[in-house]
């Protein structure tokens, strides 16, 4: 289609926007690369190629200024000049707070001075124990800048980036000093928190959740259940505020005026208004500014010129929210709403070519076929971004949206007028009708088989890439049969889809307990394709991020049981954490012994409760069985971090033993005459001096050690010696 014909300023600007996003991104090598091919580019356009385009030399040179400008803004600008090793003394101002449910606080902060030098750095700061600090707050603290780094399969440093956050400091104590003007944003924070109240008075807090989401993009009030069941489905983006969000209010507003007989060119400033008010009322997340710009571009140029060009409305409106804000420029959101919202315009435009002269019976069904049509579009122009991005990937994505669009469409109107008109409109009932038929539907479709899978392929991520490449050069290439070329694209889409179920329920088949020892002990097990996990970990929310992260390398996306060896104070926490990103069909806790126990057990099962999960407790020296595998933990004592887990299958047994299980169950070591391989695993406090072991009974053949201070010694036995590992990574038993 080549959306970019008689669109010179639309080219330049996306050779512009990309260049700047990708290039921070990209390593040293490859930066190289990029900088040596547009010089090369720039030598084609004015020395071998006299004749080319002025758009073609002006796009050139755009892509090695945006290079430059990346590298000037990211590596000198925003991130410090230098990192401190040793704690020195911090100076900020405080422009956002909250409060997490472990009592933490994250503080927003703009630094005033660092080390005594004028340094503004804006920050995320955590902190424990210290009074409720309020935004516009003057503080001062010692803390270690640390360079931002990646955490397993998260890529930490992109998401503070995206954000807008260059460090983060996790100081022991924090001191008040003064007090400035609270920033506006709060304002706005409290303003929106006053509204979902207001929904919740008028109907009830689950309703309010959804509506407050909808509507102004709070997130925080949504329970687990509905996040994890719309990611399942494919449609967390109805979820975040987008474009979707800002069209829908605005065409709301259009309708209403037009009931009311104002002129178009009325609606349109007013809306432009209306439009702005919301933006700021969100706090100017950068998707809704994306769409609200790209609105308030759209409709100038209506105003002026009498036509508008959409395409080009979104490039202006991207370049100038990175222009602004530099730093959302890595922020997958933002590309997200971009592409959709490109591939939904070529869909716009396909559609107008193709059905301008539609009538009868085919203009009654245009508007199912430019649904679907909207829907594949948007999926497939931001494949790469997706499998790029996320581990999992949804199966009924365009099926999900088509059915839920319209409802949460309905939700959000009679939300709107119930928040107006609730002191004498009873809309309230409505509303919970209406939640509870969208919770409902979201439960049936998630709950159905084969509806998500794992993207952690190299043959599906080749496949994604390649859909969106097949896109792409539908966008910017002349095609001349563009149905045949569709129809690729389309076959394109169904593999996507298939693979990835087939190669995840293909993992799911094949039996076999993984191990990974790394201070927060888990061990998977698969068998007759049911999937328990078994975690020896403290509970921290860095152990069950690490769990969510595990899962996802082994591409298992729901887990039949999760059996937790013992209680810690951080549990119902960590439960929430993974259940809020994984479906559970049931958590195994263990009996409480004692009365602090018996609370944690209390509050984990109110967490629990929140999902679609049910709750076993099982006894000491109960036998927990899994198909044709039965697991069982003859000793546990949190105290001392002393745990062992026995896995019997096929006549074998695998023994799981703690750091200090050693030193504290003497009565232990009966599980060395028994197994048939030992796993000496990481969690728990490590010995004070190395421990020997010398006595092993026939039945060993596997010993796999994590823990640097455990030796083995089996140099004097007369029997076949068992294989040693030491301090593997990970093991997997077949």
């Amino acid at each position: 289609m080549h959306i970019f014909n008689k669109r010179p300023l639309g080219l330049i600007l996306c050779v512009i926007l990309s260049g700047f996003s990708l290039f921070t991104l990209l390593s040293p090598e490859m930066r190289a690369i990029a900088i040596a091919a547009a010089l090369l580019l720039i030598l084609y356009a004015f020395y071998v190629k006299l004749k080319s385009s002025a758009t073609f030399k002006i796009a050139s040179i755009a892509l090695l200024a945006s290079f430059v400008l990346s590298f000037i803004y990211f590596e000198i600008v925003f991130y410090p000049s230098e990192f401190y090793n040793e704690e020195v003394p911090i100076e900020a101002k405080v422009a956002d707070a909250q409060i997490d449910s472990n009592q933490r606080q994250s503080l927003k902060i703009k630094t005033r001075t660092v080390d005594g030098k004028q340094r503004a750095y804006t920050m995320t700061l955590f902190l424990y124990g210290n009074e409720e600090i309020e935004p516009g707050s003057l503080i001062s603290f010692n803390a270690k800048i640390s360079q931002l780094e990646n955490g397993g399969s998260f890529n930490y440093k992109q998401y503070y980036t995206s954000r807008g956050i260059c460090a983060v400091v996790t100081p022991e104590s924090c001191d008040v000093i003064g007090k400035e003007r609270i920033p506006l944003s709060y304002y706005f924070a409290e303003f929106r928190r006053a509204i979902c109240d207001r929904a919740s008075e008028l109907s009830d807090e689950k309703t309010s959740a959804m509506l407050g989401a909808l509507l102004l993009g709070e997130r925080t009030l949504l329970d687990g259940q509905i996040t994890l069941d719309f990611s399942r489905i494919g449609i967390t983006h109805i979820l975040s505020l987008s474009g979707m969000h800002v069209a829908i209010l605005m065409l709301g507003v259009d309708k209403f005026l037009y009931i009311l007989r104002m002129g178009r060119n009325s609606r349109t400033i007013l809306g432009c208004i209306v439009c702005f008010l919301f933006m700021a009322l969100t706090g100017f997340p950068v998707t809704v500014c994306r769409a609200g710009l790209m609105l308030i571009i759209s409709s100038v140029l209506y105003l002026l010129t009498g036509c508008k060009d959409s395409i080009t409305s979104l490039l202006v409106a991207a370049v100038m929210i990175v222009a602004i804000y530099p730093s959302s420029a890595v922020d997958i959101g933002l590309w997200l709403s971009i592409v959709a919202t490109l591939g939904i315009l070529l869909a716009s435009e396909l559609m107008n070519e193709k059905y301008s002269e539609d009538k009868g019976f085919k203009k009654l069904c245009r508007a199912t076929v430019i649904s679907i049509t909207f829907s594949f579009f948007s999926i497939l122009s931001g494949y790469a971004f997706v499998v790029l991005s996320f581990t999992n990937t949804s199966s009924a994505s365009i099926i999900s949206t088509m059915v839920f669009s319209p409802l949460l469409e309905v939700f959000m109107y009679i939300g709107v007028i119930m928040l107006v008109c609730g002191n004498f409109l009873s809309l309230g009932r409505i509303m919970i009708f209406l939640n509870e038929c969208i919770r409902s539907l979201s439960a049936f479709f998630s709950n159905l088989p084969f509806v998500f899978a794992s993207t952690q392929f190299i043959s599906v991520k080749i496949i994604f890439i390649i859909a969106c490449a097949s896109f792409m050069a539908f966008a910017f290439m002349k095609i001349n049969n563009k149905r045949r070329y569709i129809s690729f694209m389309a076959v394109l889409f169904v593999i996507s889809i298939i693979l990835p179920i087939g190669l995840t329920e293909n993992v799911k088949s094949k039996d076999s307990i993984t191990a990974v020892c790394d201070n927060s002990d888990k061990i998977l097990v698969k068998n007759g394709g049911k999937v328990l996990l078994f975690d020896a970990s403290k509970n921290r929310d860095e152990d069950a991020y690490s769990l969510n992260a595990f899962l996802a390398d082994e591409r298992i996306i729901e887990l039949d049981s999760y059996m937790v060896s013992d209680y810690s104070y951080n549990l119902p926490q960590a439960l929430e954490i993974i259940l809020k990103s994984n479906r559970v069909n049931e958590v195994l806790l263990p009996m409480p012994r004692i009365y602090e126990e018996e609370e944690i057990a209390i509050n984990s099962f109110k967490v629990i409760n929140e999902y679609r999960t049910t709750v076993r407790f099982y006894k000491d020296l109960d036998i927990v069985t899994l198909e044709d595998i039965e697991i069982l933990v003859p000793y546990r004592a949190y105290d001392e971090d002393a745990l062992a887990a026995t896995f019997k299958w096929n006549d074998k047994m695998y023994s799981y033993m703690s750091s200090g299980i050693l030193s504290c169950v003497p009565a232990s070591e009966e599980l060395f005459y028994l197994s048939t391989g030992l796993i000496f695993g990481n969690f728990g406090t490590n010995y004070e001096h190395p421990k020997i072991i010398d006595e092993f009974g026939k039945s060993v053949k596997y010993i796999f050690i994590f823990d640097e201070y455990i030796n083995v010694d089996v140099s004097y036995h007369a029997y076949e010696i068992p294989k040693l590992y030491y301090k593997p990574e990970k093991i997997y038993i077949d």
